[in-house]
Parts: structure tokens; C-alpha cells; sequence
């Protein structure tokens, strides 16, 4: 069994990790592998080989004193660990090449919206998946038959737990022992007329 192929695509999608002089800065301390599986059991995207499905936590340390992180809004109100940095983590999900990817080795960075993967659905023509598993998760194989590595990570603090969805466990600012609170405005724009909007996932 193999996947369709599409005629041959000159570009390439590049993995690109952008941190500018205006970027927050963090500090990767740890990346715990919670779980690995092969993709479709081993199956041979044409060209590549078999993928791996790897998913697990990453831990992130943010220095308060360092000027890159002012930006940050109340990093300085946060507990703090012994050496003074506010830590944060994040759940993840690699697929990649078994046992390597080609030369050179080239991967895509999703930035998830509310905790959910869709470039397998944007690329592959697949059905949207937070976990993919089946066959159909992957729709015709494009990108990992161009030998891709795939890589999501949390990154939005109010999502909610479970669903394999993505999300990030942020610290909470605190004033005088008491957690802060105060009042968000979002705008919102909508395509049609309706009554009701919830401002965040639909828990089922």
C-alpha cells in the first residue's frame, strides 16, 4: 500500500525558527518523550520510508532580570524557581523520518490555533486530527513523502486540557499572595450574523 502521488513541486517548506533582538528569550531546560509510535504501522511513504509519531512535554525557563523578556507582561510577579528564572511548559508533537530524514533535513513549524494540527488537513488533503492515527489523518502523504518533519507545539495558555489538544502551562502572576485578575478585550469580526459567539472551544 502506498500513497498517491502529486506532480513534483519545486518549492520547499522550510523550518524556520525566527528570534529577533526583539523576541522574548527561553531557555529549553528539559524535553521528556511521553510517547512514540510508527506511523500507520511502519507503512513506506514512497521515496522516504516510514514515520514516527513523537509526543511528550517540554519545560521552558524565562530569566524576569533579562531586558528581553520585559515584554512579557508580569513575568516579574511570578513564582520563581531557586536560580530566580519563571519556568512554563508545553506539550509537543514530532513526525519524522525512521531511522533519519533526507539530507538536507527540512521541517515545518505549525503554530497551532486553539491547540489544534491542520497542516496535515491544510497539505495532505486529510481529515482534521489532533492525534493522527488512521490512514485518513494523513490524506495523501504530501509531506511526508517530501520527507518533512513535522513539528507542533503549545502555545496558548487558555486552552482547555484533554482532546490531544496543544497548550501551554504558564505561571500565575500574583500580587500581595493573590493570583492577578483584571478585564480582556477582544474584538471580534464576524462573517455573519448570529446572536451567540462563544469566546472559546466548544467542549463536547
Amino acid at each position: 500500500m502506498d500513497f498517491v502521488r502529486r506532480p513534483s513541486c519545486p518549492c520547499v517548506l522550510p523550518f524556520i525558527l525566527l528570534l529577533s533582538a526583539q523576541a522574548v528569550r527561553a531557555e529549553v531546560l528539559s524535553l521528556e518523550v511521553i510517547q512514540r509510535t510508527e506511523v500507520l504501522g511502519g507503512l513506506a511513504f514512497s521515496g522516504v520510508g516510514s514515520y514516527e509519531k513523537i509526543s511528550g512535554r517540554i519545560t521552558f525557563a524565562f530569566d524576569p532580570e533579562n531586558p528581553a523578556n520585559r515584554r512579557i507582561v508580569d513575568l516579574d510577579r511570578a513564582s520563581r524557581e531557586a536560580d530566580g528564572r519563571v519556568l512554563a511548559y508545553a506539550n509537543f508533537m514530532l513526525l519524522r523520518p525512521k531511522p533519519s530524514c533526507p539530507k538536507p533535513c527540512v521541517g515545518v513549524i505549525e503554530v497551532a490555533n486553539r491547540g489544534s494540527k491542520a497542516a496535515l488537513a491544510y497539505f495532505n488533503d486529510a481529515a482534521f486530527a489532533n492525534d493522527p492515527t488512521v490512514v485518513e489523518d494523513f490524506g495523501d502523504g504530501l509531506l511526508l513523502r517530501r520527507g518533512l518533519v513535522l513539528f507542533w507545539v503549545g502555545w496558548q495558555f487558555d486552552v482547555p486540557p484533554g482532546g490531544h489538544r496543544l497548550r501551554l502551562q504558564a505561571p500565575i502572576a500574583s500580587e500581595g499572595g493573590k493570583p492577578i485578575t483584571g478585564w480582556v478585550r477582544s474584538d471580534w469580526t464576524l462573517d455573519q450574523n448570529t446572536q451567540f459567539l462563544p469566546l472559546g472551544p466548544v467542549q463536547k
